[in-house]
């Protein structure tokens, strides 16, 4: 028989087996297709596997290249055991250390989720901000304002330069509604702090975030041959000072709610040992 019509007459067989309800449980319902040494691999082991395709030809070739895998596996982890010097009860001690942290560590999981509080309130921020606030200097300057950048030949770039000065709320919902259809990049959220050399190197302000310039300035413009760049500095924090609060809550938020996960870990581990030795679950031995 060729190979074709081998890798045929298993890819029946098996579907065959698969649209069964009973058991393959002797050899003549459920013969062997492949064998390395002593170990071998039968027909029920591809059931479900071949028959996941709908064509018969996927179905040949995904059996098939499960047997050849499997056969491969098999005589590389045979050889290793002739070749590799281990000590299989240390295999063993590994294997059982293994699954225990990996069932440890879902159970674990599983409670953290079910039991985390994810809410972080504004007071907890301030507080663990103010207990901390030497470990929120900052590394770089940063502002808080508008920036916009439109193209050179908007039609209405006397009005953007005009709106983005003013704080007028009419001016400021023109601007906002003008920057959502035609700004390439802008951000008008003025509590929002931004990084002053993402803006620097993005932009022809090559010189923008030293400090010299921060203290200066309260509007600045640039432009290039395709964009104009307008930047309004309502406040800014140099490097080596205290972050703002503001800047720093998703870190701290972040902080806090890690420390509920060890918090809560510890709570279920001695939750755990105190019911056991009110039931007398443990005992040692002296």
């Amino acid at each position: 028989m060729n190979r074709f019509g081998l890798w045929r007459n298993i890819w029946v067989i098996v579907i065959s087996f698969a649209s069964c309800d009973f058991e393959m449980d002797n050899d003549e319902t459920n013969p062997p297709i492949a064998r390395v040494h002593d170990s071998y691999l039968y027909y029920s082991d591809l059931e479900g596997i071949a028959s996941s395709s709908g064509l018969a030809g996927d179905s040949t070739d995904i059996a098939e290249g499960y047997v050849n895998t499997w056969i491969k596996r098999q005589l590389l982890f045979q050889k290793a055991e002739e070749e590799v010097r281990t000590n299989l009860n240390e295999v063993e001690e590994r294997t059982e250390n293994y699954k225990y942290e990996l069932i440890l560590y879902a159970f674990q999981k599983q409670y953290i989720e079910d039991n985390l509080d994810t809410i972080v309130r504004q007071d907890e921020i301030e507080k663990y901000y103010e207990q901390h606030i030497e470990s929120f200097l900052l590394r770089q300057n940063i502002v808080r304002g508008k920036f916009v950048k439109i193209l050179f030949k908007d039609a209405k770039k006397e009005d953007v330069m005009k709106w983005i000065a003013s704080k007028n709320a009419e001016d400021e919902q023109k601007l906002k509604a003008h920057c959502i259809m035609q700004a390439d990049q802008y951000v008008l959220d003025t509590k929002k702090w931004i990084d002053a050399d993402h803006i620097s190197h993005s932009t022809p302000f090559a010189d923008f975030a030293s400090a010299s310039k921060l203290r200066s300035k309260r509007l600045i413009i640039k432009q290039d041959a395709s964009y104009i760049y307008i930047l309004r500095i309502d406040d800014y924090k140099l490097k080596g000072t205290v972050a703002p609060v503001d800047y720093v809550k998703k870190m701290i938020t972040d902080i806090i709610i890690s420390k509920r996960k060890v918090e809560l870990k510890q709570m279920l581990e001695e939750r755990i040992f105190l019911e056991a030795n009110q039931n007398k679950d443990y005992e040692i031995f002296r």
